[in-house]
């Protein structure tokens, strides 16, 4: 039996995330469109190989060559180990939130936040907590790409903001996994503080 390639081998949960962040990088950059990124995206997820993950940046500069480089995507990490992981009121919204609900809640309130970009990536990395994202009409939710082998996902927003000017609509799309915790997308509640 003949040695197996590195092509071959089977790619891992990191190898697949440190090709989506390389795709992401890609996007904010002007290098790939909204539909090619998302396509890419989803097939990184689901890549079994090394080959197949090769395939999705091989048409994408490398290290040093790149911007990728001298300026990384700015990004907002959350992990909620013990306690829940709040950004509320005015925040401002990087490109990139990856968010960790380990063993508690990640709650992410996007009514006063202000976003410079009108695409937003939040990449779940599951566990036992839930993301609640909280929204308006302005800021649509798209989740086709998470995946809830065993939690839930209930998304109460629209997939486009129709009703908001250019200037003030902004998509939100949520990769990953919720792992056995659960992705809750809503407008406000009565009880839900403002700031």
């Amino acid at each position: 039996m003949g040695a197996v390639t590195d092509d071959a081998m089977r790619a891992g949960d990191a190898d697949r995330q440190a090709v989506v962040d390389r795709l992401s990088q890609a996007f904010v950059e002007g290098r790939l469109g909204y539909e090619e990124f998302h396509h890419r995206q989803a097939r990184a997820l689901e890549a079994v190989t090394f080959g197949d993950l090769k395939s999705l940046v091989a048409d994408l500069p490398v290290g040093h060559g790149s911007r990728a480089a001298v300026a990384p995507v700015e990004r907002l990490v959350l992990s909620a180990a013990v306690s829940t992981q709040r950004r509320t009121g005015r925040w401002r919204v990087p490109p990139i939130i990856e968010v960790t609900p380990a063993a508690a809640d990640v709650k992410l309130d996007f009514r006063q936040a202000q976003s410079a970009s009108d695409h937003v990536d939040v990449v779940v990395h599951g566990g036992l907590g839930s993301v609640v994202l909280i929204v308006t009409p302005r800021w649509a939710v798209d989740v086709e790409l998470l995946r809830s082998p065993w939690g839930s996902v209930r998304n109460s927003a629209r997939t486009s903001a129709p009703g908001a000017s250019p200037e003030q609509r902004h998509t939100i799309v949520v990769s990953g996994s919720v792992g056995i915790g659960a992705l809750v997308v809503r407008n406000a509640r009565f009880w839900d503080r403002k700031g």
